[in-house]
């Protein structure tokens, strides 16, 4: 296939996170590693040192930083268009550029490298869903501004350019664009599973809140009790770095 679309419901989604390739795999071989769903390719990264170029953090870790710093940040199913992870989330990674903004075209020049009609990638988010997108060069190659209006038109409110040309490739949950070039970094997303739970420890006296927190992650919903330190729970549901458990909402940070 030359070009694929998908949609990734919120309320479906276990775990996002940005894989770095160290050991150069393939697609192939990260999808059978991970176990995840989907796999699209991300960040730009230089051929020659196979290292990003614009900011790229996974899981708390920065690979690049000075520029291109504006793009998507991911907690659990969450993501916000922040401007140097200042959402401060375990995972993000640059658009270059960004695509969309609260629904308008978000660039008013295309950079440099990236002009006329050649393979895309992209991911974009609306009220209740991840849109994901890809083409190859040839008769479903994009240029950037019709790119933007696609991911528009199929919903997304914020959207951001990811490597092109010959690094695009992706897996569906099976649905596969294939490149032959090996690239530095992904997105792969997990779909949460029928009754999927976890048994997880308490590191810390923890307070339960009522309520799930806000998209931003804050909860100041009332407190209904307290875990102790050491103590065994069951998570049901991971949220912007909260997790429900049988009692109700505790912060994740204090889990292991």
């Amino acid at each position: 296939m030359s070009k694929l679309f998908t949609y990734v419901p919120f309320d479906k989604i276990s775990k996002i996170k940005i894989y770095v390739n160290s050991g150069q795999k393939s697609m192939a071989q990260i999808k059978r590693d991970l176990g995840c769903d989907y796999l699209v390719n991300a960040g730009l990264f230089h051929m020659n040192t196979f290292k990003p170029v614009n900011r790229l953090v996974s899981g708390g870790v920065t690979y690049a930083g000075a520029t291109g710093m504006t793009g998507m940040s991911f907690v659990d199913e969450h993501a916000v268009l922040s401007y140097d992870n200042q959402a401060k989330y375990p995972e993000h990674v640059s658009g270059y550029p960004v695509l969309l903004q609260g629904g308008k075209q978000a660039f008013s020049t295309v950079p440099a490298g990236l002009e006329g009609r050649r393979g895309r990638s992209a991911i974009g988010y609306g009220t209740h869903a991840f849109v994901l997108l890809c083409c190859t060069d040839g008769q479903d190659a994009m240029e950037l501004p019709e790119l933007a209006q696609e991911l528009r038109n199929l919903g997304c409110v914020d959207a951001i350019n990811l490597d092109g040309g010959g690094s695009v490739q992706c897996d569906f949950d099976g649905k596969q664009i294939r490149s032959n070039r090996i690239v530095h970094n992904y997105i792969a997303i997990w779909l949460k599973r029928e009754g999927e739970s976890k048994t997880v420890s308490v590191r810390t006296a923890l307070n339960i809140r009522e309520s799930a927190p806000n998209a931003l992650g804050l909860n100041t919903s009332k407190v209904i009790g307290t875990y102790s330190n050491g103590e065994r729970v069951t998570v049901y549901e991971k949220r912007a770095g909260w997790c429900r458990t049988d009692r109700g909402w505790v912060s994740g940070l204090y889990l292991k």
